[in-house]
C-alpha cells in the first residue's frame, strides 16, 4: 500500500511538474508574442520615433506660418505688392503697361 501510494505522489508530481513548465512556457511566450509582449512593444516604440520625428516637421512649419502671419500683418510693402500684381493697382504717376499672356 505504501508502495501504491508512493507511485501515486510521483505520478502526481510529474503532472504537477509538466503543468507547471507549460505554464511557464505559455507567460514566456505571451510575454514575447502577445499583444503587449516584447515585439510590440519594439513595433511600438519604432512607431514612436516616428510621431516624434512627424511632430518636430509639424512644429517647425506651424512656425514658419506663424512668421508669414506675423509679416503679412505688420508688411506693408508686401500687401503694396500683392495689390499691383493681383490687382493692377499702380500709384500716381505711374504708367500700367498691359501684356498679352
Amino acid at each position: 500500500m505504501a508502495l501504491q501510494t508512493t507511485k501515486l505522489k510521483l505520478k502526481d508530481s510529474r503532472v504537477l511538474q509538466g503543468a507547471m513548465i507549460f505554464l511557464g512556457l505559455t507567460v514566456v511566450f505571451l510575454s514575447l508574442f502577445g499583444d503587449k509582449g516584447l515585439l510590440q512593444l519594439g513595433s511600438l516604440l519604432s512607431q514612436e520615433k516616428e510621431l516624434q520625428a512627424q511632430l518636430l516637421n509639424l512644429r517647425l512649419e506651424k512656425a514658419e506660418w506663424q512668421a508669414r502671419a506675423k509679416a503679412l500683418r505688420q508688411d506693408s510693402p508686401f500687401w503694396e505688392g500683392l495689390a499691383r500684381e493681383n490687382l493692377g493697382w499702380v500709384k500716381n504717376g505711374e504708367l500700367l503697361i498691359l501684356t498679352a499672356e
